[in-house]
């Protein structure tokens, strides 16, 4: 579902296609030092997890 749209930005759900490109993201120590509580150790599974759940707090 697209939220937002501009001329030169889409904001959108999370969708499967993505988690190719979020999951070595995830998992570098560089990347996530700064976030949340900065784990970098993510499963496939927990990150699929991770954002149904932020898809659906958003829909509300």
């Amino acid at each position: 579902m697209i939220c937002i749209e501009t001329n030169r930005l889409i904001i959108r759900d999370v969708e499967e296609s993505d988690f190719s490109i979020l999951f070595p993201i995830y998992n570098k120590k560089e990347n996530m030092q700064f976030i949340s509580s900065g784990r970098y150790d993510w499963n496939k599974a927990e990150l699929i997890e991770k954002y149904q759940k932020i898809n659906k707090d958003y829909a509300k």
